[in-house]
């Protein structure tokens, strides 16, 4: 018979075990998708998740969502977005929320764009026919924490 304290042990492993969400990432041939929960944020811009759509294609548009839900005490909490190191529109931190530092929680959002028929002209040979590597990147003005960060990718026909 099991111990009395080895059963709680594991009931507490599995009751809190669930309680973030496990990371999930979808891509097809024009999409790519990521949910990573847990994901550091801090003062420094750093890149806070990834996704790749194999093949950039010409008369389309990439357009890019991002969502950030921090846990942490800040004043404000930033997003922007870059395709193969080059930024997409608008750039700079715009996806830039005035949190309320009284509270664990702040969340940001933000949509990104580029048309890939003006990087491939800019850059030839790195948009067109080649892997779209889609980066976003994070930063707080004060505080660190853990974030969840969601990322939804795409691209369109003009």
């Amino acid at each position: 018979m099991r111990s009395p304290i080895a059963i709680a042990t594991i009931a507490l492993l599995l009751a809190t075990s669930g309680a973030a969400r496990a990371d999930a990432t979808s891509s097809g041939k024009f999409t790519a998708h990521s949910t990573n929960s847990s994901v550091p944020i801090g003062t420094t811009d750093a890149a806070i998740g990834s996704v790749t759509i194999p093949l950039g294609k010409r008369k389309h548009q990439l357009q890019v969502e991002v969502v950030i839900s921090a846990n942490i005490f800040a004043d404000s909490l930033a997003t922007h977005v870059d395709v193969n190191g080059v930024a997409l529109q608008p750039s700079g931190n715009v996806g830039r929320t005035k949190c309320n530092n009284s509270y664990i929680n702040c969340t940001t959002s933000g949509i990104f764009w580029a048309d890939l028929d003006e990087l491939e002209a800019a850059a030839p040979g790195t948009f067109i026919k080649q892997p779209l590597v889609i980066t976003a990147w994070g930063s707080t003005l004060t505080g660190s924490g853990d974030a969840r960060v969601t990322i939804r990718s795409r691209i369109l026909r003009k």
